[in-house]
C-alpha cells in the first residue's frame, strides 16, 4: 500500500525564513522524500490539512503545485 504526506521541513530554514514543502511517500515500509520546490513561512502552513492557508497571496497556485493528482 502506498501512502503519502505533504509536510513542511522545519529542520532547515532558508535565509529569508521560509521552509521547504516536501512530499513523503511510503511503500512497503520504505519512505522517500521529494522536494516540491515550494517554500513558505510557518504562519501560512496548515499542518493538519497539509496545505497552505488561504491568507497567503498565492495559495491557490501553491496548493495546486503541492497536491498529488491521480494520473488520467
Amino acid at each position: 500500500m502506498v501512502t503519502y504526506k505533504i509536510q513542511m521541513d522545519t529542520r532547515r530554514p532558508k535565509s529569508d525564513g521560509t521552509y521547504a514543502i516536501s512530499i513523503r511517500i511510503t511503500y512497503n515500509r520504505q519512505s522517500t522524500t521529494f522536494n516540491t520546490g515550494v517554500f513558505t513561512n510557518q504562519e501560512f502552513w496548515l499542518a493538519d490539512k497539509g496545505a497552505i492557508s488561504i491568507s497567503h497571496p498565492n495559495s491557490a497556485l501553491l496548493n495546486k503545485t503541492i497536491t498529488i493528482l491521480p494520473a488520467d
